[in-house]
């Protein structure tokens, strides 16, 4: 039976190293195509990303979507699950001064204002989810001084830690699915970001997972068990993420990015809870929603075995691929100046952008390559063969 580390490992492939405070040695500089903030972005004095939309073309679909392009912001979740969302809002006002929707999260969905798009429910599981969506695409529908369809919004799924604790099953997976197809239907431009349980641990000791011993129905369980809820877990969201990635599902201008866990590894683990439960502190919080920021970044080359999160930087936007990292850019990750363009069709282009507008350099080598030697094995083949035919008439 393998560990969660090992999964881990599995689903997050050959991870690089992260660029910690004070770490910058000529071998990581190497690695440009990662830039990162110096000072924490709690102080507020220093973070500074370079924006990009005035110089590429960004937005058009889930591939080149940058955080400047994100306009509604919105959160589907359990009630103090992982409410601390205030972080990823401050960091997306220093990309957007006009979000729409942002929420306080202080109080649940018949508390908050409409405009505040935050539906979260006391109590609720992945089952609930459905109602959710329906709710949200509701109060989205109800901005009627906004226009919707044409701003992209990013939408927060954070579901499990508190449903795994209660009744030890894997989520359930028809409901989840419904919902993001609620979504799907009902928002025009979104990026959704779902996010399962989370996996505190030592950084010492990574394998077990603290939540354990703070769950009553845990408590009597094996490790054997724990490993294979989590397996569940991955099982759901690796299933939901292939669905929306099948062609006939698949459009431009919907992306979903399914996160099965939330890992934290500390030095002082139990410091990030609140004493006896399952949920995190406010340092917990903090430490959570740096893991989700640097994600979004990097995407799977963020190595959540080395981050040492206390340490770690909130990460901007790559040099070379400068968009929230998707499953539409991970094999690869469009450039496109506004200054290439300018002769150009803007229509044309935008129908066109949907595939890769070039191909890199050595793939073309290649390909010429394999057609030269085809041709000349053929050449080679044949004149053999006529060369012996030859030889035996004679």
């Amino acid at each position: 039976m393998k560990n969660w580390h090992s999964l881990n490992g599995e689903i997050n492939g050959n991870l690089s190293p992260v660029e910690l405070h004070g770490s910058m040695d000529s071998d990581e500089h190497q690695n440009d195509t990662v830039s990162f903030i110096d000072n924490s972005f709690i102080n507020r004095k220093t973070f500074s990303c370079p924006k990009i939309k005035n110089d590429f073309v960004t937005g058009t679909d889930t591939g080149d979507l940058t955080p400047e392009d994100i306009e509604i912001i919105a959160a589907m979740d359990i009630l103090d699950e992982f409410n601390d969302k205030l972080i990823i809002l401050d960091i997306l006002h220093e990309f957007n001064d006009k979000l729409i929707g942002v929420s306080h999260g202080m109080g649940t969905k018949f508390q908050l204002p409409y405009h505040q798009l935050n539906v979260a429910e006391s109590g609720a599981s992945s089952s609930s989810l459905p109602s959710q969506a329906k709710e949200l695409i509701k109060r989205l529908k109800a901005l009627h001084e906004v226009d919707i369809n044409n701003k992209w919004t990013l939408v927060i799924i954070t579901i499990g830690t508190e449903e795994i604790c209660k009744v030890c099953q894997a989520p359930d997976y028809d409901a989840l699915l419904e919902s993001l197809l609620i979504l799907n239907e009902g928002i025009r431009k979104a990026f959704v970001v779902l996010l399962g349980p989370i996996h505190v641990s030592s950084s010492y000791h990574q394998e077990a997972n603290l939540l354990k011993s703070r769950c009553a129905c845990f408590k009597e369980k094996s490790n054997e068990f724990m490993n294979e809820l989590n397996r569940e877990w991955i099982k759901a969201f690796v299933r939901l993420q292939a669905y929306f990635e099948q062609p006939h599902i698949k459009r431009r201008k919907f992306g979903l990015l399914a996160l099965p866990m939330l890992t934290i590894t500390s030095r002082y683990p139990y410091s990030l809870f609140i004493p006896n439960r399952p949920l995190l502190n406010r340092k917990g919080h903090t430490y959570a929603t740096k893991w989700l920021w640097n994600r979004l970044m990097t995407g799977p080359a963020y190595n959540l075995s080395l981050a040492v999160l206390s340490q770690d930087s909130y990460y901007c936007p790559s040099m070379g691929c400068p968009y929230f990292r998707t499953p539409a850019n991970r094999q690869y990750c469009r450039l496109i100046r506004h200054v290439d363009v300018e002769n150009q069709n803007e229509n044309s282009l935008l129908l066109a952008i949907g595939r890769p507008m070039r191909r890199s350099r050595q793939k073309l080598y290649v390909t010429a390559g394999i057609v030269v030697l085809i041709c000349f094995f053929t050449v080679l083949f044949i004149g053999t063969i006529l060369y012996q035919k030859s030889k035996y008439v004679s």
